[in-house]
């Protein structure tokens, strides 16, 4: 049976929260976020049963040259379970949902052009898209996605 969806596994880094942190709270913060992404969410992915799925991975612009950034994506690309079946997209608008504390519909707008441009060359004709959000400090248990694809 042809499938006829693709599943991104989404997972915002910088861009939400309160406005006074304007989504960012310091290259600590991130560098402390990135480790724990990497040592158990990422990791609860790896393990994942089913892994017919990509990784959407979302940052604000500012983030587009950080060292601290560079360093993790380039730990993402060449990490050895990467390179065996994980495809990623890296988007830099920021949080591609509405955010309660204090978006307004003109910023949500602006991001969703900004984040949803590179599926344009990503999509392959699917008739559907999951969408499964994944904090970045979280994990799922190993038959996650094999679950939620079984929805269908």
């Amino acid at each position: 049976m042809k499938k006829d969806f693709i599943h991104l596994i989404y997972s915002c880094f910088t861009g939400r929260g309160l406005k006074k942190f304007g989504g960012y709270k310091g290259d600590k913060w991130f560098a402390e976020r990135i480790e724990i992404f990497k040592n158990y969410t990422f990791k609860s992915l790896l393990n994942q049963t089913n892994r017919d799925f990509s990784i959407w991975l979302s940052f604000r612009k500012e983030e587009k040259q950080n060292p601290v950034l560079k360093k993790f994506l380039h730990y993402l690309i060449t990490s050895p379970f990467s390179k065996s079946y994980c495809k990623f997209i890296f988007t830099f608008g920021g949080l591609s949902v509405w955010d309660d504390r204090g978006d307004s519909k003109k910023e949500l707008l602006q991001r969703l052009k900004i984040n949803l441009s590179p599926f344009k060359n990503y999509l392959k004709g699917e008739k559907y898209i999951y969408q499964t959000f994944l904090d970045s400090d979280d994990m799922y248990a190993k038959d996650v996605i094999d679950i939620i694809q079984k929805q269908s």
